[in-house]
């Protein structure tokens, strides 16, 4: 989980902690506290110097979005979209997902092929049973049985 920040000052050495807040992975940008009028509702990332490559969805610029489907009967009639995305939605909702700009999800569909991993799953599962053999019939059920009657 990440570490919530919210920051203060956006001078010198200021602007330099904040590109780093805002590069690094750990901490979560919460707020900036400006010194002057003329830094009043500028993005973050543009007080950092980082504004060529965040803080607007622009092509080319790094982006995390995520489009959540709001007709959906679970969250529809949206009368507050941060309410109804906190309260009712669920991951049957998640339209489209960017990561760092690039497509993840679109249309409620994952962009990536799933063959590769599923390939290492089975080729694991068979190396397991080329090692102890096939599994007893009903192995996973007798597992769980034990488990509840120990409880």
């Amino acid at each position: 989980m990440a570490i919530r920040v919210a920051h203060i000052g956006t001078g010198n050495a200021g602007s330099i902690a904040l590109n780093h807040l805002i590069s690094d992975p750990r901490f979560e940008l919460t707020g900036v506290w400006v010194s002057s009028d003329a830094k009043v509702g500028r993005d973050a990332g543009e007080l950092a110097g980082l504004d060529a490559r965040t803080g607007s969805i622009t092509p080319g610029k790094k982006a995390d979005v995520v489009v959540i489907d709001g007709s959906a009967v679970n969250v529809a009639p949206v009368i507050d979209a941060a309410g109804a995305v906190v309260c009712a939605a669920d991951i049957s909702n998640v339209k489209h997902v960017l990561v760092d700009g690039n497509v993840v999800k679109r249309d409620f569909r994952l962009a990536a092929s799933l063959d590769e991993p599923r390939k290492r799953v089975e080729a694991s599962r068979d190396h397991l049973i080329s090692k102890f053999g096939e599994p007893e019939a009903g192995w996973l059920t007798a597992s769980a049985d034990r488990e509840v009657a120990t409880a």
